[in-house]
Parts: C-alpha cells; sequence; structure tokens
C-alpha cells in the first residue's frame, strides 16, 4: 500500500512533498516488521537448528545484495532506450 501511495504522490508538483515522505515511513516500518517477523519465524521453525537457518538467510540477504547492483545498471539503461 505504501508503494501505491508513494507512486502515486512522488511524481507531481501540486502534491504536497510530506505525502512521499509518509509513504516512506510506512514502507520502512512495513520492511523492519517483515524482517524481525522473518527471524522469529525461523527460530520458531527451526528450534535446535535456528542458528544455522539464520546464518543461511543471512548468508541470502547479503549475496542478493552484493549482486544487485551489478545488474542495476544495464537494466536500468536498457528499460529508458525507448523513452529516449
Amino acid at each position: 500500500m505504501a508503494l501505491f501511495i508513494f507512486a502515486f504522490t512522488g511524481a507531481y508538483r501540486h502534491v504536497h512533498w510530506m505525502s512521499p515522505i509518509i509513504s516512506d515511513v510506512v514502507l520502512g516500518f512495513a520492511m523492519i516488521l517483515l524482517y524481525i517477523l522473518a527471524n522469529l519465524y525461523i527460530s520458531d521453525s527451526y528450534s535446535i537448528y535456528a542458528a544455522m537457518a539464520m546464518v543461511a538467510k543471512t548468508l541470502m540477504h547479503s549475496e542478493t545484495g552484493a549482486m544487485v547492483p551489478l545488474f542495476m545498471n544495464p537494466m536500468f539503461h536498457n528499460s529508458m532506450q525507448g523513452y529516449c
């Protein structure tokens, strides 16, 4: 919902500047809540193997974060070719 609000308030000059800020705060809160709930789910589901499951989740999270910059620049430039 927060991304939907941001999409319809962030690109227009006549919309007050606080509208996208509020939607970003809601999005940030939702992301933190999702991260905490994922950690709680993993620790409850894999009771004796919870530490290893958390390591696997953190490794996957870090690998994804490290790979995103590798394909974001080509993806951005290829998506803008039809508009230039």
